[in-house]
């Protein structure tokens, strides 16, 4: 029984190291989302994809561990009090960083999303004034201030 409360610490440290991993991309997002950096940002989306797999794998593992403990039903913050005593100070701290950890992605995706989202609202503006002067309207193209990528093919 001690080796299965050990690979699930150890699941712990695995998710929070892919979580930490998952929080420098988005980081690394948002800086090449406000310079229009696309191809790094299609690298970047690679990335998270091939993280998101890796988090869906972990987590089946994670509900299996929890099942063979009898502690499905348990929250995050309570489980150190159903391990071992030498292990409860690691899990604790484990469970501590692994929140943190996912409140510092959460953060960095809203910020993420929100300069993406915007980005999308400046090309689909510039679109519709080309499709529109491609009419014949005589509206003027807006200038959008930080469009550096060249979409021309």
């Amino acid at each position: 029984m001690e080796q299965l409360f050990r690979s699930y610490l150890e699941l712990l440290r695995s998710i929070v190291s892919n979580l930490e991993r998952l929080t420098k991309l988005v980081h690394r997002k948002i800086e090449v989302a406000q310079t229009d950096d696309l191809e790094a940002l299609h690298e970047i989306l690679n990335e998270e994809q091939a993280l998101a797999l890796a988090f869906r794998g972990q987590e089946q593992k994670r509900l299996n561990l929890l099942q063979e403990l009898g502690l499905s039903e348990v929250p995050l913050g309570q489980l150190a009090a159903y391990f071992p005593a030498e292990m409860k100070d690691a899990v604790r701290q484990t469970a501590a960083e692994l929140t943190e950890q996912y409140r510092a992605y959460r953060n960095g995706a809203q910020v993420a999303r929100g300069i993406l989202e915007h980005n999308l609202r400046e090309v689909d503006r510039v679109l519709a004034a080309l499709n529109a002067d491609s009419t014949g309207s005589s509206a003027p193209v807006p200038q959008a201030p930080s469009a550096k990528t060249d979409f021309r093919v």
